[in-house]
């Protein structure tokens, strides 16, 4: 494979090479390897492809279904500095679960966030939903209580729904499936941010509105924004993948009874891409099996230095693939949004933890990009919860000019 084949071909940080003594071994793990390379005309077609699905996956009469879900979240505004007020967020994803209050001020330095994490016992998390979402309405209000006791006025409240859902509006979200080990058959099908309101309706004490409901790529998206007004995409990189951006509705084609709806005049909406679904992106079954096999078998007293040598190798090869896969899709949306600067707001523990991985995606992804577009990578931690917060308060904003018509 020649050289020019490949993206910064004279870089041995972005080319790993194999230094070891045993040339017969070295052969060896080099042809094991050679699939992870990918060249220049490689990813070109991955950005065509990439393309191509997310148009069909906006089309209103596609000529076949996308890989991409390319779904409206609804967000109708972004966050434009002039948020203040007291606002809730629930993120739930896990066994345990998080409260947040965000107090947004007029400055950066003014906003506080205030978290509680609660653990949902077994028996809440399967049989019926009503048992689960009581406890989230009853969490809710022990925290409400805890950080504001004598508050008086009606609370606003986004909820972080990490599980398969079809979005119906800004605060209509129909589960599709149960994950991660939970499993309350009669929620599948039915609008959860509706079960959670009136979980939290059923106590008379609780004055709080379920004003959206969104993922954790969507909240990482408006913390961007938040962050830096030239955001326009929202990424997740951790233990799984997925990106956000901000579209125009005139592209979304599917989106057909807007006229008739609050969001009549809406320009830009934010789309849940579901990017994790396109291409090679790995099994995390497989690369769970995989550390197994390095930290539970491989004797480390047999270790040499060759051995360490291939490790470093094999790693790298796999962190630059994984890079030049995310940076191939990163590149095509950042060419697509109409902006001549583009921030890229992104959280995960891959994102943050890894240290070339920053480096790496910045040079990948302007190495791809067919215009020359000004772009920078920021990270916007949290997205599920202190953005679940500012969505929030975008949602209060948008429902009060609309005369709360959301319920």
């Amino acid at each position: 494979m020649g050289s020019s084949t490949i993206l910064l071909p004279n870089s041995v940080f972005h080319n790993p090479i194999l230094d070891i003594i045993d040339e017969n071994k070295a052969r060896i793990i080099k042809h094991l390897t050679q699939d992870f390379i990918l060249t220049k005309e490689t990813l070109s077609r991955l950005k065509s492809v990439f393309i191509k699905e997310m148009d069909l996956g906006l089309a209103e009469a596609p000529a076949r279904k996308s890989c991409l879900l390319m779904q409206n979240t609804f967000v109708p505004e972004f966050p434009d500095g002039s948020e203040s007020g007291h606002y809730l967020s629930l993120d739930l994803g896990t066994t345990n679960f998080r409260v947040l209050l965000s107090q947004l001020g007029e400055r950066v330095a003014d906003n506080d966030f205030t978290v509680k994490y609660y653990d949902i016992p077994d028996d809440c998390r399967r049989g019926s939903s009503k048992n689960l979402f009581n406890f989230l309405a009853i969490s809710i209000e022990d925290f409400v209580g805890q950080v504001l006791p004598n508050y008086d006025k009606r609370l606003a409240l986004g909820f972080t729904f990490s599980f398969p859902m079809t979005m119906k509006s800004l605060n209509i979200g129909i589960l599709e499936t149960w994950t991660k080990n939970f499993d309350c058959p009669d929620a599948v099908g039915v609008d959860c941010a509706r079960l959670l309101q009136e979980a939290i309706d059923s106590r008379p004490s609780l004055a709080v509105d379920v004003v959206a409901i969104l993922n954790d790529s969507t909240g990482t998206l408006v913390k961007g924004v938040y962050l830096d007004g030239d955001c326009a995409v929202g990424m997740i990189l951790g233990t799984g993948h997925n990106m956000c951006y901000i579209e125009s509705v005139g592209r979304i084609g599917k989106w057909t009874d807007r006229s008739e709806s609050v969001y009549e005049d809406v320009l830009e909406v934010a789309v849940n891409i579901e990017s994790g679904a396109f291409g090679d992106n790995g099994d995390e079954t497989k690369g769970k099996v995989f550390a197994e096999k390095l930290t539970q078998r491989l004797g480390y007293a047999m270790v040499t230095t060759d051995d360490i040598a291939i490790i470093r190798y094999t790693c790298a090869m796999v962190t630059v693939r994984a890079t030049q896969l995310i940076s191939a899709a990163l590149a095509t949306l950042i060419d697509r949004i109409d902006s001549k600067r583009v921030t890229v707001a992104i959280d995960g523990s891959l994102y943050k933890k890894h240290p070339k991985f920053h480096r790496l995606m910045t040079d990948f992804t302007r190495e791809l990009l067919d215009s020359k577009k000004s772009f920078k990578l920021i990270l916007a931690e949290d997205g599920s919860g202190k953005g679940a917060g500012l969505v929030a308060a975008i949602a209060h904003r948008f429902w009060a000019k609309h005369n709360n018509n959301h319920l």
